[in-house]
């Protein structure tokens, strides 16, 4: 719409409670980013990826 609020970039709510960041993108759509299993909006640690426990003895890590 024509000098309506959803503009590129702005502050929204996509009603996806596993999303964070929510903002409108170019086709006026609103989306966020997935919440990791750290609670970072658009964090890496997300289920399945790799990553380091700090422990020497464990050999395949992941989330």
């Amino acid at each position: 719409m024509p000098g309506g609020s959803a503009l590129v970039g702005t502050a929204c709510d996509d009603g996806n409670a596993l999303t964070g960041n929510d903002v409108y993108d170019a086709n006026c759509i609103c989306a966020g980013q997935l919440i990791d299993c750290l609670g970072v909006p658009g964090g890496t640690a997300l289920v399945g990826t790799a990553c380091d426990d700090g422990n020497p003895q464990h050999r395949q890590r992941h989330v």
